[in-house]
Order: C-alpha cells, then sequence, then structure tokens
C-alpha cells in the first residue's frame, strides 16, 4: 500500500513541475514586459531550475545585460550553456557569441565554431548566416540580442510559438593586412591554410593544438601568425598553417569534413578557390 502511494505521489509531481514551471516562465515573461526585471528573474530562475531551457537562456540574458540582476557575464555564459549542453539552438547561438567575443568564457574561436556548428545544424537560420559569411571571410560583429525569448520549449500548453529576436550580424569594411608577421615570406610552391582567429595572440596557441591534435599529419606544416587590425573588433591575430599546396588542400578538406573552419591563401594573401 505504501509504495502505491508513492508511486502515485511521484506521478503527481512529474505532472505539476512542468506545469508549474511554465507557470512561472510566464509570470517571468509578464513581468518582464512591464520592466520588472527584478520579478522576471525571480520567476525565470524557478523555471530554470525546473529544467525549462526558454527561462534558463532568458536567465543568461539577463545576467548579461544586468537587467534585475547584477552584470555577470560568466553567469550569462553558465546559463547558455545549461540550456545549450542539451541542444536548445537559440542557446547554442547565444554561447558562440560569446565565446566569440570572449565574454564570461576565455575567447576561443575553435570552441565558437564547435557551438555555432551545432546551432546550424538544427535550422537555425541565424547560426547558418554567421558561418555562410564566416566562409566567405567576411568579418562578423554580433550585436547583443535586444529581447528575451518569450516561447517556451516543448509546452504542451502553449498554442502558438513566438518567434525569439535573435543577435543580428553587421559586415566590417576590409581590414588592413600584413601589418605583421611571424615568420618569413612564403615560398611559391607554399599555400597558407587559415584555421582561425583570436583575439589574444596567447590563444593562438590553442587553435595550434586543435590543429595537432585533430590532423595526425599535423607535422607537415609551420605556424604562421599575422596580425590584422580592424575598425570595430581591433586587432585580431590570424592563426595560419604554411605547408605545400597539395598538402594544404587535404588539410583543409579533412577540416572542411568534418565541419572545421578552413580557408586557403596563397603567398600574397588572396584566397584560392
Amino acid at each position: 500500500m505504501l509504495l502505491r502511494i508513492g508511486i502515485i505521489l511521484t506521478a503527481i509531481f512529474f505532472i505539476f513541475a512542468p506545469v508549474q514551471s511554465y507557470a512561472d516562465f510566464a509570470k517571468g515573461v509578464a513581468a518582464y514586459d512591464t520592466k520588472d526585471y527584478e520579478t522576471a528573474f525571480q520567476e525565470w530562475e524557478k523555471a530554470a531550475e525546473n529544467g525549462d531551457l526558454a527561462a534558463q537562456r532568458n536567465l543568461g540574458h539577463l545576467y548579461r545585460w544586468g537587467k534585475g540582476v547584477e552584470l555577470n557575464s560568466a553567469r550569462a555564459a553558465y546559463w547558455y550553456h545549461r540550456a545549450a549542453k542539451v541542444g536548445f539552438d537559440r542557446a547554442q547561438y547565444n554561447l558562440a557569441i560569446l565565446y566569440f567575443r570572449g565574454e564570461g568564457v576565455p575567447k576561443d574561436e575553435v570552441e565558437a565554431m564547435r557551438w555555432l556548428e551545432k546551432s546550424a545544424k538544427q535550422g537555425n537560420k541565424h547560426a547558418n548566416i554567421m558561418l555562410e559569411k564566416m566562409q566567405k571571410n567576411v568579418a562578423i560583429v554580433p550585436s547583443t540580442p535586444s529581447t528575451p525569448s518569450k516561447s517556451s520549449v516543448a509546452k504542451k500548453e502553449e498554442n502558438k510559438t513566438i518567434p525569439l529576436t535573435e543577435t543580428k550580424l553587421a559586415v566590417l569594411p576590409k581590414p588592413q593586412k600584413n601589418i605583421l608577421e611571424t615568420k618569413e615570406k612564403t615560398p611559391a610552391n607554399e599555400l597558407m591554410a587559415h584555421i582561425g582567429s583570436y583575439g589574444v595572440h596567447k590563444n593562438t596557441e590553442l587553435g595550434w593544438n586543435f590543429l595537432k591534435e585533430h590532423y595526425k599529419n599535423h607535422h607537415l606544416f609551420t605556424k604562421k601568425i599575422t596580425l590584422i587590425n580592424t575598425p570595430k573588433k581591433g586587432t585580431i591575430y590570424r592563426l595560419h598553417a604554411v605547408g605545400t599546396a597539395s598538402n594544404v588542400k587535404k588539410l583543409c578538406t579533412e577540416f572542411k569534413k568534418n565541419k572545421h573552419y578552413c580557408i586557403i591563401y596563397n603567398k600574397k594573401g588572396h584566397r584560392v578557390h
């Protein structure tokens, strides 16, 4: 008899939790719309702890903007990651932006690309647009999203899904190149594979380590770093793997096969198609 009562109570809990989570989420949306950000934070925090992915993402927004709570980029990254790691494509996109910028997490383009690709694979149009621009070697400046999500995730109670407002993209003017190079001129029979860009020089080591960990013939390449100044993003360190034309082409083919960023340039810095 006691076992039966326990099973019934457990069943009631699992029915009640999603309903309560949705109620907390809806209260948070109502509070946010009236600019009562502290209440929105409190309600979304309850929903987030109950596993509501949209509420987790919205907490990330509030921490990122400092609305209803003290601004804390690290906490923003934490909540984006909680929703992203279980597959919420919009949170994956937001987390990628933080890695691109180095907000709340170390600036890491490799990790940013990983989350961006996960989001794009699920059909997130903003992630797809960003990847397309990166493949065309267009500089991207993601802006801060203007509003939190008003749509819950996989809620049967919802009759209509309200689209999320996502981060917008802006194209930068063409940057000036060849300000600094860490290697002498590339011989005529060699090409360069651009495998990463970083805001801090020391982070280029992360990209080079990624190459060594994911490509067995990494010993065929030498490292080259080019310093570029851009109007809005400031100093960018471009990491290149330099090698013979055939080896560079094989490297990029393998990288792209595994959904990693790679663009080929010749010794003059012109893109090779």
